[in-house]
């Protein structure tokens, strides 16, 4: 087993993963403003509703305590990113 040192490769260094945070930093600073000034915003809404909506289905079905529930069959429910299905859980 290599010693710690030793495990990482070489141009990571101590001044290399200071780079590596700080780049990784700078470019998540460039999405976020990139996010907000965009003008498609409401196509990231759009998902980011899908996604609370998939959420919602799966923890209702998780509180129902039914062994078979599988939230992407029966009732559906138009989205703007598509067709949701859900048990009837969903309204």
């Amino acid at each position: 087993m290599k010693p710690v040192s030793q495990a990482v490769p070489g141009w990571v260094s101590r001044n290399g993963r200071r780079l590596v945070i700080a780049a990784t930093f700078a470019l998540l600073v460039v999405i976020w403003v990139w996010y907000t000034l965009s003008p498609r915003r409401g196509d990231t809404m759009a998902v980011l509703e899908c996604v609370q909506l998939y959420a919602a289905a799966v923890s209702a079905a998780d509180t129902a305590a039914v062994d078979e529930v599988h939230p992407t069959q029966g009732l559906t429910q138009e989205t703007t990113c598509g067709v949701l299905r859900s048990e009837g859980l969903l309204q």
